[in-house]
């Protein structure tokens, strides 16, 4: 109805947290095992803001698709 082809893939959300092109398995595992106790400060979160991104060629395009506001604390 609103002109777009529909998606023929089976929907599968997710939440990319890194991408890693030929890296050594040793080498990420050494890498989270060294990162896995890290701390920051606090710090204010104000709004959301979810991305799309499509890989291409030149690397991926990121688009935001929604902004969500916090209520203050």
């Amino acid at each position: 109805r609103l002109g777009i082809a529909r998606e023929r893939r089976k929907y599968a959300p997710h939440v990319t947290i890194a991408r890693l092109e030929r890296a050594p398995e040793a080498a990420v595992n050494d890498w989270v095992a060294s990162h896995a106790l890290y701390e920051s400060a606090t710090f204010r979160v104000e709004q959301i803001q979810l991305y799309s991104s499509v890989l291409a060629r030149g690397g991926p395009k990121y688009r935001v698709e929604a902004e969500l506001p916090l209520a203050p604390a």
